[in-house]
């Protein structure tokens, strides 16, 4: 071969490598119509991109809010395809180049993977010159690779021209402080802007209680911090610049090179050396492929993102670009792409707020975990125990100093299948916390493989086991030794599990650890393992009801398309329950669009199955059950496999299916007031809400006690619900409506009202005025109810001369008992305080304080994620005199204090 003679190389000619040709390459088109045809006269930095596609093209002409009533909510969720997505090795020109190019950062046309693979190159590391090759507006046309030279990036910095500035090897690095700049923009030639303002990118990428750095930040225990970009022009990390060119129609690399040349000029220096990472947040109408649905992409180990319009407010879509930004490539499922769901590398999701960290794999990658993990020779060390912790458990677990527990486990070079060799990570996908928004696998412990090695490479999910699942691997290192892994055993609720590896027929005798039970004694614990088809976010949403009561304990709805999910309740003994999946199309979740299936189990025994057309009846498949201390259940039998579905779903037909009838449905049967026991009287509740009610509106009553014993949420638009219960005479209950927008349920989107009565009496009622929160307390069997102080009364109720009377009012989530104690004092001495509370339990108390003291109300969290929002819609508040002096419930971590004076 003959070698480059540019001066550029001279210096370097002992360091360069001349690449073998590649018989396969293809050559440029000659048949395209041309442009402007530049040569390239200087290395250009070889970057592997990937691009996410929407699973549906958004409308650019419609707003992605809508209004009603002066009040603006986002429309229906959607997420990034798991089907659709482009690979393609791009290239970064160099700033001569890039000066006469229309864009600094190319298509290459005429090299393939089987090029790239042959030559060693890895993205982000390398620079490339191409002899003869052409530059026409995006891409790069090579006619001959046969004379290419290739530079590592250790050569690179030799050179004479080389530019100073960050290193893609030291970006890739997820641990230290990093910088990043957000590039907004608006387009004075065909109006299009960057929907989100600079206040809201700021908010949504660097403040917010989820957000790229909060969320980094808490996935890796502070290890990996992100700092906004300062500079000229440049505020709260943002810079805001204007383009004299079109958006509407134009590829996306020609708008993000538009927008980086005038954040250089307006800043004044070259932001890509200045900065870590760059994330360009494109608006809306501009293409990819020719396609208006592109939802993101980045370069992978390099420094840019770039994001279709509000892509750039999702927090999944800005850890999973930046991912790519780590070297991390994504996270599959038996071999498709995007599947894994629980981390960030697979499917993106079009929600504010996602917490979710990273799968096994790229959490070895990422190294935070490294005094919490363990590689795993079995053939010396099995058979093997461990206690599995998650990602979401490593503070806890750090703080203690408990180091025989394990966040993830690495089995290296476990397989060899069609020549090449895997590493097999464990991790168990605990759901809580950080966490508390996993996809897929919740409270699960998986097993995911990777290509061994350090390139960049994909990982599989291959398993999600339950409580006594095992996975084999069945040819352990090419030998016909069998290697197991089982999830033995839950602890500390279900925050940990127990797992073994071991040789078949060699098992350990390790002591048997007993399950810490999730659910108090009296109580049955449920769980659902959902899996859904292709059509699940149009057809499918399910209950959970309380058979007497009729009173609703839990449900699900909006799903992802193959969506899985997993759900978990504490229930009473001896109670009779009714599950229903609705399947709004009818044809069942398996098997036409896909392989649904669900599977209920109580305390560990499965109690149904199903999913084919066989379960449903008009629409619906019902299961009901009696959980332990009553009748047993009667599991129900596996049915027989079904046919193998569709390699693609099959089309829904396209007439819509008929719509429910207007007329709203009859009203569940309620208990007569005969038919309460003796010591008991029939409560009953009415209830009316507004426009607003889906994204509003929950209720709970609860017992003297504080546990839940009837509650409904989850409601549709301008719903109305009836519900009833048989309560027992003297117990004090207390009645709480929710209204997460605080305008209350009439009379601004509808007239909503709320009516509660006791042995047919009305006790209690209202609508109007109440904001966020509507309480009343009911003693049965009394003739008055006892309303919570409404903060602007302005009462201080029956306190005497020189007290203040404070109203205080709790409401915690699903972990309160583990979590959650409050004190009140002042000076050394304790006034009141809490603890010991049933799940989602709420508190009221009204003291008399002195006036002109000072009081500190103290709330503490153990595990530090709050009482909102990821396990319940938890709050606390204080009102004095009839005026709220404070309140809050999310992101507080740990403890929550409020020093007021009477």
């Amino acid at each position: 071969m003959k070698l480059l003679t540019r001066s550029f190389f001279l210096a370097l000619a002992a360091d360069f490598t001349v690449l073998a040709a590649d018989t396969n390459l293809r050559s440029a088109s000659n048949n395209k119509p041309r442009r402007r045809r530049l040569e390239q006269k200087e290395p250009c930095t070889l970057i592997y991109q990937e691009t996410q596609f929407y699973d549906e093209e958004p409308d650019p002409t419609r707003d992605d809010d809508e209004s009603v009533g002066g009040r603006r909510r986002r429309r229906h969720l959607k997420q990034a395809s798991a089907t659709k997505e482009k690979k393609e090795w791009v290239c970064e020109l160099s700033e001569a180049d890039a000066s006469v190019a229309e864009s600094n950062i190319v298509r290459i046309e005429g090299i393939d993977d089987t090029f790239i693979e042959a030559n060693g190159i890895e993205s982000g590391d390398n620079t490339i010159l191409f002899e003869g090759d052409t530059i026409e507006g995006d891409k790069m046309y090579v006619a001959n690779s046969i004379n290419a030279v290739i530079i590592g990036e250790s050569e690179q910095k030799k050179a004479k021209n080389a530019k100073s500035g960050k290193s893609n090897r030291r970006r890739r690095l997820a641990a230290g402080a990093k910088t990043v700049l957000v590039v907004r923009v608006n387009s004075s030639k065909d109006g299009r802007k960057t929907s989100a303002s600079a206040s809201q990118l700021a908010n949504d990428i660097f403040d917010d209680a989820v957000s790229l750095r909060t969320h980094y930040a808490a996935c890796s225990n502070n290890q990996l911090t992100f700092n906004k970009a300062t500079g000229k022009n440049i505020v709260n990390g943002v810079i805001s610049v204007n383009l004299n060119s079109n958006v509407n129609n134009v590829d996306s690399s020609a708008v993000r090179t538009n927008m980086q040349n005038a954040a250089n000029s307006l800043a004044g220096f070259d932001v890509k050396n200045a900065f870590d990472h760059v994330m360009f947040c494109i608006p809306p109408g501009s293409t990819d492929s020719g396609s208006k649905g592109w939802f993101a992409y980045a370069g992978v180990g390099s420094w840019y993102s770039v994001y279709n319009d509000n892509a750039c407010t999702y927090v999944s879509a800005q850890m999973h670009e930046l991912g790519h930004n780590f070297y991390l490539a994504h996270s599959n499922e038996a071999g498709e792409t995007y599947r894994d769901q629980t981390g960030m590398m697979g499917i993106s999701y079009a929600e504010d707020d996602t917490r979710m960290c990273f799968n096994p794999v790229k959490s070895w990658q990422l190294g935070w975990y490294a005094d919490r993990q363990k590689d795993l020779n079995p053939a010396t060390e099995a058979p093997f125990q461990t206690t599995l912790i998650g990602t979401a458990g490593y503070k806890a677990s750090k703080d203690i100093g408990n180091s025989n527990e394990r966040v993830i486990i690495r089995i290296g070079n476990a397989e060899t299948s069609g020549g090449v060799t895997y590493d097999y990570y464990i991790g168990y996908n605990a759901q809580f916390g950080i966490n508390a928004d996993t996809k897929e696998g919740q409270n699960q412990v998986t097993v995911t493989k990777r290509e061994a090695g350090t390139a960049y490479k994909t990982s599989d999910l291959v398993a999600k086991l339950s409580v006594g699942g095992k996975y084999t691997i069945n040819k352990f290192r090419g030998t016909n030794n069998k290697l197991i892994i089982q999830f033995k055993s839950r602890v500390d609720g279900l925050q940990k599990a127990v797992v073994e590896v071991y040789f078949d027929g060699l098992q350990g005798n390790f002591p048997t650890m007993a399950p810490t039970q999730p659910c108090a004694p009296g109580e049955a614990f449920f769980e659902l393992d959902l899996t859904l088809d292709y059509w699940a976010p149009e057809d499918n949403s399910w209950t959970l009801v309380h058979d007497l009561s009729a009173g609703q304990v839990g449900s699900g709805k909006n799903f992802a398309r193959n969506s899985q999910s997993y759900y978990s309740v504490c229930l009473n003994s001896a109670t009779s329950y009714t599950w229903t999946l609705t399947d709004n199309h009818g044809d069942a979740i398996c098997c036409s669009a896909g392989k649904g299936e669900f599977i209920g189990y109580v305390n560990g025994v499965e109690i149904f199955r199903g999913g084919s057309a066989q379960d449903f009846v008009a629409n619906k498949a019902v299961k009901k059950f009696t959980t332990p201390g009553g009748v047993p259940p009667t599991p129900v039998p596996v049915p027989n496999p079904t046919k193998a579905p569709t390699p693609s779903p099959t089309p829904k037909p396209t007439s819509p299916p008929q719509p429910a009838p207007t007329t709203a449905p009859a009203p569940a049967p309620v208990p007569a007031a005969g038919n309460c026991a003796t010591g008991q009287t029939l409560f009953e509740l009415d209830l009316q809400l507004d426009y607003w009610a889906p994204d509003d509106n929950s209720w709970t009553v609860t017992n003297g006690k504080g546990k839940t014993v009837l509650s409904g949420g989850s409601y549709e638009r301008n719903a109305a619900d009836s519900k009833s219960m048989c309560v027992n005479n003297g117990e004090q209950y207390t009645f709480t409506l929710l209204d997460a927008w605080g305008d209350s349920i009439c009379c601004q989107h509808g007239k909503g009202y709320v009516r509660g009565k006791l042995g047919g009496k009305e006790t209690f009622s209202g609508g109007e005025g109440f904001g966020k929160t509507f309480q009343q307390k009911f003693i049965a069997g009394s003739a008055t109810t006892t309303p919570v102080a409404n903060p602007s009364s302005g009462s201080n109720g029956s306190c005497p001369s020189g007290k203040k009377q404070l109203v205080l009012e709790l409401l915690f989530d699903y972990w309160a008992p583990d979590d959650n104690s409050w004190t009140l004092t002042t000076g050394p001495t304790t006034v009141d305080s809490g603890s010991n509370y049933a799940r989602n339990a709420a508190d009221t108390r009204t003291l008399c304080l002195d006036s002109g003291k000072t009081y500190t109300f103290t709330l503490l969290d153990k595990w530090g994620d709050s009482i909102c929002c990821s396990h319940g819609k938890g709050f606390y508040k204080g009102t004095l005199a009839g005026k709220q002096i404070f309140s809050g419930g999310e992101g507080f971590g740990k403890e929550a204090k409020a020093t007021f004076k009477a």
